[in-house]
């Protein structure tokens, strides 16, 4: 009978340990201004489309890799209303001016900060998912 309810103990303390990890390993979920910026990512390019309604500007775009150790990212000075623009892979580079590459850095996340006309701040972020 007490080798039944330590076995059992036992059982309960791994599952509790496995949810709580399962827990921890939650992907990325789509936040921010999304009604103010689109971000639509595919297998050669991320694109982004201003529907905020008024010019953006000082754009940085970035992906986001897992462990976020770095980020490659590339800037856009100005995106009209309405305006869409298409960045392929090689125009994304980390702070050593290494390209990305989805082959060699697994990519968690797109990010979008930039400020509009009046100075508001804008930022949206979307999960990067396999194409």
């Amino acid at each position: 009978m007490a080798l039944y309810a330590f076995g059992a103990r036992i059982v309960v303390v791994l599952l509790c340990i496995l949810s709580v990890s399962a827990a921890g390993c939650g992907g990325t979920v789509a936040s921010g201004d999304l009604d103010k910026v689109s971000i639509t990512i595919s297998a050669v390019d991320v694109t982004v489309s201003n529907t905020s309604g008024r010019a953006l500007l000082e754009m940085r775009v970035e992906i986001l890799p897992v462990g976020r150790a770095t980020s490659y990212t590339t800037r856009i000075p100005r995106l009209e209303n309405g305006q869409t623009r298409s960045l392929g892979f090689a125009m994304f580079s980390d702070r050593s001016a290494i390209q990305f590459s989805p082959r060699t850095a697994k990519p968690q996340a797109v990010a979008v900060s930039a400020t509009d006309v009046d100075g508001a701040a804008i930022r949206a972020e979307v999960p990067w998912k396999k194409q």
